[in-house]
């Protein structure tokens, strides 16, 4: 147990946060770690995941994805994205990343959509990200979706729920749902605290940890 509260604080601060489809703005960015455990007792169900993006440009972010992958293996992504309609209500991206999985070099397409609208509480929003993992060595293909409907309250505060789905190469499909909130701690950083539920696949319920960063 104390190696792994030594590897949540060494890897400095993914993220239900992710701008998605809304790219940062030029000289921004985001960072999340997040702390993953299904099994109190196993330390193999133990996980992080580092996500980091940048605005470099008007209309280019980039960043990194590290973790784990579709799969359960080691991921080390570094990706670009670009707009596709960046103005109005909706908006949509287009992502490529390009890295490695459990030693094996990949290329991540992906589209990213999003909706931001108004409620009584705040402003809320509606986000679908879907990502293709081509093993280029393998020729494997492994596919991941998570739909977010989150609102931001006047306090600051979110609350969020994502459906998360997908499927690795000769595995079945698998389909979680992650209800979260976040709270912030001091300007800029947000503690935020959720549970994994499955509900299709393996049954692996846990608890989410998870630190943001807005710089």
């Amino acid at each position: 147990m104390r190696s792994l509260i030594c590897l949540f604080l060494l890897i400095h601060c993914p993220a239900a946060a992710l701008a998605g489809a809304w790219l940062r703005e030029e000289g921004t960015g985001f960072s999340s770690l997040s702390f993953y455990a299904s099994e109190p007792f196993d330390e193999e169900s133990y996980y992080t995941g580092l996500y980091l993006e940048y605005g470099l440009r008007p209309n280019l972010t980039v960043g990194f994805d590290l973790g784990r992958g579709v799969t359960g293996q080691n991921k080390t992504i570094a990706f670009a994205r670009l707009p596709i309609k960046a103005q109005g209500q909706d908006r949509l991206a287009f992502e490529l990343g390009l890295g490695r999985i459990a030693g094996q070099q990949v290329l991540r397409p992906g589209l990213a959509y999003g909706r931001g609208f108004d409620t009584r509480w705040g402003g809320g929003w509606l986000a679908l990200d879907s990502f293709v993992e081509f093993d280029l060595g393998d020729r494997q293909v492994d596919v991941k979706s998570d739909l977010t409907l989150g609102v931001t309250l006047d306090s600051g505060r979110r609350w969020m729920v994502q459906l998360q789905a997908g499927r690795a190469a000769d595995e079945p499909e698998f389909l979680r749902i992650v209800p979260s909130t976040t709270y912030e701690i001091r300007p800029g950083w947000q503690l935020e605290l959720g549970l994994s539920k499955a509900l299709i696949g393996a049954r692996e319920n846990g608890v989410k940890l998870g630190l943001w960063y807005d710089f």
